[in-house]
C-alpha cells in the first residue's frame, strides 16, 4: 500500500492523484462513492446504475418548445413504443 497526498479546497473539493485515477478507471465525469469505516475513507467508481436519461440533458437547447408541443411530442413517442 502507498500513500498519497491532497489538499481540501475551501468548497471541500480535493484532487484525486493520477496514479490512483488511472488504477480505478477514473475519468471526467465518472460518478465515485464515498464508504466511511470508522477514519477510514475508501473511494470506488459508483455502483449505481446511471441515469437513462442523462444522455438526453441538452438536447433541446435553444430550442423554444411550449407545453403543448412537447405533450404532442411525447404522446406520439408513446404510441411509436405501443407497437
Amino acid at each position: 500500500m502507498t500513500t498519497e497526498k491532497s489538499s481540501v479546497t475551501q468548497k471541500g473539493q480535493v484532487t484525486i492523484p493520477l496514479r490512483i485515477r488511472k488504477a480505478l478507471g477514473l475519468k471526467t465525469g465518472t460518478k465515485v462513492e464515498f464508504i466511511q469505516s470508522g477514519l477510514k475513507v475508501f473511494l470506488r467508481p459508483s455502483l449505481e446504475p446511471s441515469n437513462p436519461f442523462e444522455k438526453f440533458v441538452g438536447a433541446l437547447k435553444g430550442h423554444k418548445r411550449d407545453k403543448q408541443e412537447i405533450n404532442r411530442w411525447l404522446a406520439g413517442i408513446r404510441d411509436d413504443d405501443s407497437n
